[in-house]
């Protein structure tokens, strides 16, 4: 099993939210993989990834990893 942080509905429609996604349809746990937890978000606009970071070091992650 590869979903090691459960986040409940309520923090993954705060997600969307943050990121200017449409609210949520459907949200499955992606249970493929070995170190970071993934989930399909499934909204209006299509089907999004969200992977959560379980082991990468906050400085690596802010050097790799741009959003907007």
């Amino acid at each position: 099993m590869s979903v090691y942080t459960s986040l409940s509905t309520p923090v993954l429609n705060q997600l969307t939210k943050w990121f200017n996604l449409a609210p949520l349809l459907e949200v499955e746990p992606i249970l493929a993989g070995t170190v970071n937890t993934n989930y399909r978000i499934f909204n209006p606009e299509g089907c999004w990834v969200l992977t959560l970071f379980e082991t990468i070091d906050h400085k690596l992650a802010d050097s790799r990893l741009q959003y907007s």
